[in-house]
Parts: structure tokens; C-alpha cells; sequence
């Protein structure tokens, strides 16, 4: 029997429910509204198979008028590269393409300037050579990247990073423009991954999940605030926020990279397309029984995603490389989601206890 959050005057909106023995998990959410460390947030979690926890609470924004509830979405960043992972781990299994194939298979013009021998694996593991865009006239405002063919030509004959060499850099943006295009031209149909998403995912798990938002939806969308009033102390300063002159870190803020993700944030603009790696909309309730659907070997309330043959080809582990944006090693699966067996928790960046566990995102 699920214990049912009651709402009070003092308790941030808080609603939903726990299930018997995940008690702490709504007190921790409780606390986070409480301290400033979140103005309104969503979290569900399931434990083999069934949700015992959907919470909702705070505000949708800093005016502290309207409630962040159950139909409240959110832009998931780097989340929606775990989704991509998801369908490319299955359009591998629908025979679409396969994970050796190279991308001139399918985008011949991809092949320019050092990228001929790039396979989808490669692009799955951040190892296509096209961690940045070079140029101004490569790299797409909000309304180029909203139109898949004008982003297809502006992006195909992006020099090789690196030369032709496997290199691992993390592809925060990109790898979703070039996937995306693969995916149109190997399908038949020239569906897109967010229409996949759509088919395969959203209809059959009854769940909300979009790239690239329709007009009617994204007055639902709560906006992004950086720091909330518990973390003010913690925003950077200059030097902190000044472009860096290390090109190794000059990849993580690369203005091809700096201007999607502004836009993103809180515009329609830049959540209308389809930027699948950086742009994906939904809520906890979405991520997380995708997530389930993943962690019970791809079946999940009778609806049968993945064979098992296919997630064991998908969740096979890439080389381990030390990441040159990232500058840590770590392993990418077949199909894209990352893996660390000897993870620390909290990372290196931070403080804490070592621990050793087997974390896996999908």
C-alpha cells in the first residue's frame, strides 16, 4: 500500500506517493525544496518493475505562483543521448543498420574531410571525429538546426577533429544532428529519431516524451533557473565564465556548443527541432519507466522492446579511452549509453567515500 503525500501550507506542493520503505526519499525531496537547492522538480523511481516513487513539488517558476505538477515538463539536456541510445539500440535489432556499418552507407556527403571510415559505433562512442563545428557556417542558430535538411548540408563535410584518428571527445550536441540524419536516410519512411521515439517508446509505455516540442505543449515547459536562491553562492565568476584558451577544455565551450544550449533552455525556439542529444522534453515519470523498461532486459508491463540478443549486442562495452572534453576515462556501449564498472561515487571531481559500483546510464 503506497503512503500518499498530503500537501500542507509549508511543504512546498509536494504531492504523489511513495511506497512502504522509500519514506527517505521524500523527506530527501522535501528538503532540497526547503533549503533553495530546487525551485520545483519532479522524481519517480522504479524498483523491479513497479513505481514506488512518483513526487512532484515547489514551483513551475521563481514568480512562486504556479505549482510544478504532474503535468509539468521539463528540458532533460543530456538525457535525451540515453533515449538515442534506447532506439538505436532497437532500429540495430529492426535491421535498419547495423552498428559496423559505416555512415557513408547511408550519407555519403558525411564522408568529406577525413570521415569516411566513421562507423555508427563510432559515433555512438563520441569517436566520430565531430565533437565541434568548425566555423560560422557551420554551426546552426535555432532555425537551421528546426529544419533537418538545411542542418544536413551545413554540418556533412565538418572536418575530422582529429585527423581520421579514434580520438573519444565527448559529442554533447552533435551527436544527435549526425544521427539523426543517418537515421532519416537508412529508413524507408525518412522517419526521424523523435517520430521512433514516438512509435516505439511514448505510445506503447503511455509516457510523455518529446524532441522537438509542438507550439500547444511548451507553455508547460518550466524554465530552467540556474541557481536558485539556496545556490546563489555557487554561481561562477569570471574568469570562471570567460572562453578558455586550453583546447582541451575549449571543447566543452566551444560556441558551437554555447549557443544551442542558451537557446534551449527557456525558448520555444530552440526546443521546437529535433536536438536530440541536448533538447529532449519530458518529465521523472518518462525518464524513469524508460529506464525500467531497459533495466528489466527491455520488457516492461507486458510490452516486449528488446530481445535479449539485441540488448546484449548493445550493451556490449567499446575500448576504454580517456575522454579529451570530459578528461576521464570511461566506456561507451555499442548503442551508445555509458558505462563505468569502477565508477567513484562522488566522482573524482568531488569529496567523499570510495565506493565501487557498476553504474550504468542508459
Amino acid at each position: 500500500m503506497a503512503l500518499v503525500v498530503n500537501p500542507t501550507p509549508n511543504d512546498w506542493n509536494v504531492k504523489g506517493f511513495v511506497a512502504p520503505g522509500f519514506e527517505s526519499v521524500e523527506r530527501a525531496f522535501k528538503t532540497n525544496l526547503q533549503n533553495g537547492d530546487e525551485v520545483g522538480a519532479s522524481v519517480t523511481a522504479y524498483y523491479k518493475g513497479k513505481k514506488v516513487v512518483d513526487l512532484t513539488g515547489g514551483y513551475f517558476d521563481t514568480s512562486y505562483n504556479k505549482p510544478y505538477d504532474n503535468k509539468t515538463l521539463q528540458v532533460v539536456f543530456s538525457s535525451g543521448k540515453c533515449i538515442e541510445a534506447v532506439l538505436v539500440a532497437r532500429l540495430v535489432q529492426d535491421g535498419l543498420f547495423s552498428y559496423d556499418d559505416k555512415i557513408t552507407k547511408y550519407w555519403p556527403e558525411f564522408g568529406a574531410n577525413g570521415k569516411q571510415n566513421v562507423t555508427i559505433k563510432d559515433l555512438m562512442g563520441h569517436r566520430a571525429g565531430v565533437s565541434y563545428l568548425d566555423g560560422k557556417e557551420r554551426r546552426p542558430n535555432a532555425e537551421q538546426w528546426s529544419n533537418l535538411d538545411v542542418l544536413a548540408k551545413m554540418i556533412a563535410d565538418q572536418p575530422h577533429n582529429f585527423d581520421g584518428k579514434s580520438v573519444q571527445s565527448y559529442h554533447s550536441f552533435t551527436r544527435g544532428w549526425f544521427l539523426n540524419e543517418i537515421v532519416r536516410r537508412a529508413d524507408p519512411q525518412h522517419r526521424t529519431l523523435g517520430k521512433f521515439a514516438e512509435l516505439l517508446l511514448v505510445k506503447p509505455l503511455g509516457i510523455e516524451f518529446f524532441y522537438g516540442i509542438p507550439a500547444e505543449i511548451n507553455a508547460r515547459v518550466s524554465p530552467l533557473i540556474h541557481y536558485p536562491y539556496g545556490r546563489k553562492d555557487l554561481a561562477p565568476l569570471p574568469p570562471v565564465t570567460q572562453p578558455h584558451t586550453n583546447p582541451t577544455v575549449a571543447l566543452k565551450v566551444n560556441s558551437s556548443v554555447r549557443g544551442p544550449y542558451q537557446q534551449v533552455i527557456n525558448t520555444y525556439e530552440g526546443r521546437r527541432g529535433e536536438g536530440t542529444s541536448f533538447s529532449g522534453i519530458t518529465n521523472s515519470n518518462g525518464l524513469a519507466k524508460i529506464a525500467a523498461l531497459m533495466a528489466n532486459g527491455g520488457e516492461l508491463d507486458g510490452y516486449s522492446y528488446l530481445t535479449k540478443q539485441a540488448l546484449d549486442e548493445a550493451s556490449q562495452l567499446q575500448e576504454l579511452q580517456t575522454d579529451l572534453c570530459l578528461e576521464k576515462k570511461n566506456y561507451y556501449t555499442f548503442a551508445g549509453w555509458g558505462n563505468w564498472p569502477h565508477a567513484r561515487l562522488p566522482h573524482q571531481w568531488g569529496e567523499g567515500a570510495n565506493y565501487d559500483p557498476n553504474w550504468e546510464w542508459w
